[in-house]
C-alpha cells in the first residue's frame, strides 16, 4: 500500500464547492468502483519510467488555454484535497479526477488519486504514483531553494502539498519576482530545533496565468512590476492568500509611491487586499497585517488613534507568533521595548527578545546583543554576551545580520582592524550586487577601517551602493547627505548626490513627505548654487518639524536654513 497523506489544518470549504464535487461525484462513481483510473488521455504512464513524465505532463497543461474560470475551478478543487478530506480517503476521487481533467501537472492531483485508489485497491495507484514522483523529482533537479537559485514548483497549492506529504509544517507563504524570475514562491517552514527556512519556488504555471491576463489586457508594453502585480490580482481572485499578503506588501512599499498615491490611501489600500487573504494557515497574513497597523500609528497624529494602531499590530503579531513565527515575536518585543502598547515594560520586551531567540530569531539575537554591547533600556553591559548573541545573529541570519556584526566589532575598543574571513566575504558580496555590502564597504573604506585610509574607493562604493539601492529611500538619502557634506573634498561628488537625491524626491511621495530628506534635497541644491530652491525646500522641512514638534530636527533645520539664508552651503563636521 502506497502511503497517505498527512492531514493539515481543516477549514470549512463553501456549500457551492461541496456540490461541485457532489455532481461530479455522480459521473465517476461507477468508474471508482472498478478502481480504474478516469483520465488516461492525460499524459498517465503505463510503464514505470518516469524520467519523461514530468515534461509530457507539463506540456500537456501548456498547451491547453486556459480561462479565469478554469483557473478558479482549479484552486477550489485543490484547496478541498488539500483541507477537508484527508481523513475521509474515499472522499479524494472526484475532487482529484478534476483537477487532472484541468490541470495533468498538478501533484496535488495526483497525489489524491494516489491515496484514493491505494485506498480501494487499484493499480491506477501506482501510475499516478510514478507522475507524482516524477514531478517532485523535477521540483528539486536544479536550485538550491534561495531566491537567486530557486527550486521549481506548478503552483502554491503543489508546494504545500509537497509539505504536507513530507512532514514539514508550511507557516507561511507570499509571493515574490526578480529580474530571473517573473514569479516566486516563498515559503516558511518550521523545522524541531532548527531555524525557521525560507525556500523559494519558481512558479512554472506563471506562462499560463500571464496567458489568461493577456486575454483580458495587453500585457507586452508594461513592466514585469505591473505583469507581476496583474498576476497577483487573478490569483487572489481564486483565494490565494500567498498572493493578497504580496499586493498588500507592494502597496505598503515605498518604492512604489511613483503612483501618485498619498500615504494614507496606499495604507488603505494594503488593508483592503489583507482583509481578502488574511489565513489562519498562514502565519505571513498576521505578520504583515501586524507591520501594516504599525506603520499606520506611525503615520497617526492623534496619540488616541497611536494607541490603537500599535495595540491591533501587537494582537496581529501575538496570532503570528502562535504560528511560530519568530519575526512577529521579535516585533512584538520592540513594541513593548519602545512602550507602544498597553501593558508594556522594558523586562516583558526583554523577556519576548528571549523568546524569539528559542525560535531562533537571528533579529532577535542580533538586537539583544546590540542592547547588552550599548547597556540600553537599563541593562548592565555584558561584552561576552554581546559577542555570543551577535555570532548566534550570524549563525541563524542572512547577509544583513553578518554586515551588522561586522559593524559591532568595528564599534569594539579592542577593534584594530577587519578580520580577513570577514573583509573577504564582504568584498564578495559587494561584487555579487549586494547593495548593504556595497555601503558597508564605503563606509569603512572612508572611516579608514581597512588597512588603507583610500577615500576614491570609497567613493566609488557609495555611488555603487546608490545605484544598486533605488527602493531603499534611507540608504540613497544617507548617501547624498554625505557625499554633498562630507568635509573632505576627495570624498563629495555633488553632481552624483543631487542627481539621485533629486529622482527619488520627485518620485516618491514617501521621501517628499519626510523632513530629513527635504533637508538633505536642499542641501544638495545649495551646494550647487542654487540658494532660491534650497532655500524653498528647506522651509517645507522646519514646517514639517515645527508640526511634529520635533525639536532636535528643527533646531538643525532652522540651523541649515539660516546658512541658505546667507548663501553658505553645509558641512557635516561628524563625517569622515
Amino acid at each position: 500500500m502506497i502511503s497517505k497523506f498527512i492531514r493539515p489544518n481543516r477549514l470549512h470549504l463553501a456549500h457551492s464547492l461541496r456540490m461541485k464535487v457532489a455532481t461530479f461525484a455522480l459521473l465517476v462513481f461507477a468508474a471508482m468502483l472498478t478502481g480504474c483510473a478516469l483520465n488516461q488521455s492525460d499524459g498517465t504512464a503505463s510503464s514505470g519510467d518516469t524520467n519523461d513524465e514530468f515534461d509530457i505532463v507539463y506540456a500537456n497543461y501548456l498547451s491547453r488555454e486556459k480561462t479565469a474560470d478554469e483557473l478558479r475551478n482549479e484552486a477550489e478543487y485543490a484547496q478541498q484535497i488539500r483541507q477537508d478530506l484527508w481523513d475521509e480517503v474515499l472522499r479524494l476521487g472526484p475532487p482529484g479526477e478534476a483537477l487532472i481533467a484541468l490541470n495533468p501537472a498538478s501533484l496535488t492531483a495526483r497525489q489524491a488519486l494516489v491515496a484514493f485508489y491505494d485506498e480501494v485497491g487499484s493499480d491506477a495507484a501506482q501510475e499516478h504514483h510514478a507522475i507524482a514522483q516524477s514531478i517532485e523529482s523535477n521540483m528539486f533537479s536544479q536550485g538550491d531553494g534561495s531566491k537567486r537559485r530557486p527550486f521549481a514548483v506548478l503552483n502554491l497549492s503543489d508546494a504545500l502539498t509537497y509539505s504536507s506529504i513530507h512532514n514539514e509544517e508550511a507557516i507561511g507563504y507570499r509571493y515574490d519576482y526578480s529580474e530571473t524570475y517573473p514569479l516566486l514562491l516563498e515559503v516558511l517552514i518550521k523545522h524541531i530545533d532548527a531555524p525557521l527556512e525560507r525556500r523559494y519556488y519558481e512558479i512554472l504555471a506563471y506562462p499560463v496565468y500571464l496567458a489568461v491576463i493577456a486575454n483580458r489586457a495587453t500585457v507586452e508594453d508594461i513592466s514585469r512590476l505591473r505583469r507581476y502585480e496583474r498576476v497577483l490580482r487573478l490569483l487572489l481572485r481564486n483565494g490565494d492568500s500567498a498572493a493578497g499578503v504580496s499586493i498588500a506588501s507592494l502597496a505598503m512599499d515605498e518604492s512604489d509611491a511613483d503612483k501618485g498615491r498619498t500615504v494614507v490611501n496606499r495604507l488603505t489600500a494594503a488593508r483592503y487586499f489583507l482583509d481578502r487573504s488574511i489565513n489562519p494557515n498562514n502565519a505571513y497574513s498576521y505578520g504583515i497585517l501586524g507591520d501594516l497597523q504599525k506603520t499606520m500609528a506611525s503615520w497617526t497624529v492623534s496619540p488616541e488613534e497611536q494607541n490603537i494602531h500599535y495595540n491591533a499590530a501587537a494582537d496581529s503579531y501575538r496570532t503570528a507568533a502562535a504560528a511560530a513565527y519568530n519575526r512577529a515575536t521579535f516585533e512584538l518585543a520592540m513594541l513593548n521595548l519602545y512602550n507602544r502598547v498597553n501593558g508594556s515594560t522594558t523586562s516583558r520586551g526583554l523577556n519576548l527578545l528571549e523568546d524569539a531567540i528559542e525560535a531562533y530569531s537571528a533579529d532577535a539575537a542580533t538586537a539583544l546583543g546590540s542592547i547588552y554591547f550599548h547597556g540600553s533600556f537599563d541593562v548592565t553591559p555584558d561584552l561576552q554576551k554581546a559577542d555570543a548573541l551577535m555570532r548566534k545573529g550570524v549563525e541563524w541570519g542572512s547577509l544583513k545580520h553578518r554586515i551588522a556584526y561586522i559593524e559591532y566589532l568595528t564599534q569594539l575598543d579592542s577593534f584594530s582592524h577587519i578580520p580577513s574571513e570577514e573583509l573577504d566575504w564582504l568584498e564578495s558580496q559587494a561584487n555579487n550586487q549586494e547593495s548593504d555590502a556595497m555601503y558597508l564597504l564605503a563606509q569603512l573604506n572612508a572611516r579608514g577601517f581597512l588597512e588603507t585610509h583610500d577615500l576614491k574607493r570609497a567613493l566609488y562604493w557609495y555611488k555603487q551602493a546608490a545605484t544598486a539601492s533605488t527602493e531603499n529611500i534611507g540608504r540613497i538619502n544617507d548617501i547624498a547627505w554625505t557625499l554633498t557634506t562630507t568635509p573632505r573634498d576627495e570624498l563629495r561628488d555633488v553632481d552624483f548626490a543631487f542627481k539621485v537625491m533629486n529622482e527619488m524626491m520627485l518620485t516618491s511621495s514617501v521621501a517628499r513627505r519626510e523632513p530629513a530628506y527635504l533637508d538633505t534635497w536642499a542641501a544638495t541644491f545649495a551646494a550647487r548654487g542654487e540658494f532660491d530652491k534650497a532655500i524653498s525646500i528647506q522651509i517645507e522641512a522646519v514646517e514639517i518639524f515645527r508640526s511634529l514638534n520635533h525639536q532636535d530636527g528643527l533646531r538643525q533645520t532652522l540651523e541649515h536654513l539660516q546658512a541658505f539664508l546667507r548663501g553658505e552651503t553645509v558641512i557635516d563636521s561628524s563625517l569622515p
